[in-house]
Formats: structure tokens, C-alpha cells, sequence
């Protein structure tokens, strides 16, 4: 979990780097993949806005472990036979610069 007493206290660290985010969303996916078979709970992803390259400027380890949470949660709370989908969305803003949308 993310420390709010490291960030309280500006002790907290990003390490951004440019990562795939279809790659690491599918590593945390397959992480998950045994727990949601065992509940009879389809896994999918979707990926809108991105065109060919899904490259983004993220810290890894930080996006892993929220994401890692989030499917943790929705699995746990989506009925046996459910879907759990993790939709990604990436918004353009002026510039080079955008937004993604999880």
C-alpha cells in the first residue's frame, strides 16, 4: 500500500519510466488469472484512445500495485460467473502531454 506518511512527510519516490501499460495491466491480469478462475470470474482489458503504441511515462511498481488492489477488490466482490473488465482510456491534451483514465 501507498505510505500517506511517506507522503505526508515528501518522503515519497516515484521512479517514472516509459512502460507498455497493455503489458503491465496483462502481468497483474495473469497474477490474478488462478483466483479468478476459482470463482468462475472472466478477466478482460480494453484499451481506447491508444492507437498502435501504449506506451506511457508511469512509475511501474507504483501503477502494479494499485492496479494489483483494484482487481484484488473487484474479485472479491464480483458474484462467481461475473466479469471484472480494467478499462483504459487515454486522453489527449494540449501538447505533447496526455492523460490516462483506469
Amino acid at each position: 500500500m501507498l505510505s500517506l506518511a511517506q507522503i505526508n512527510s515528501n518522503k515519497f519516490r516515484k521512479d517514472c519510466s516509459n512502460i507498455n501499460i497493455k503489458e503491465t495491466i496483462q502481468e497483474v491480469m495473469m497474477i490474478q488469472k488462478h483466483k479468478a478462475e476459482c470463482y468462475n470470474i472472466n478477466l478482460e482489458d480494453r484499451y481506447v484512445g491508444f492507437g498502435d503504441s501504449h506506451l506511457i511515462c508511469t512509475d511501474q511498481q507504483r501503477l502494479q500495485q494499485v492496479l494489483l488492489n483494484f482487481q484484488s477488490n473487484a474479485l472479491k466482490f464480483t458474484p462467481q460467473g461475473g466479469d471484472v473488465t480494467i478499462i483504459t482510456e487515454l486522453f489527449k491534451d494540449q501538447g505533447p502531454n496526455g492523460h490516462i483514465k483506469i
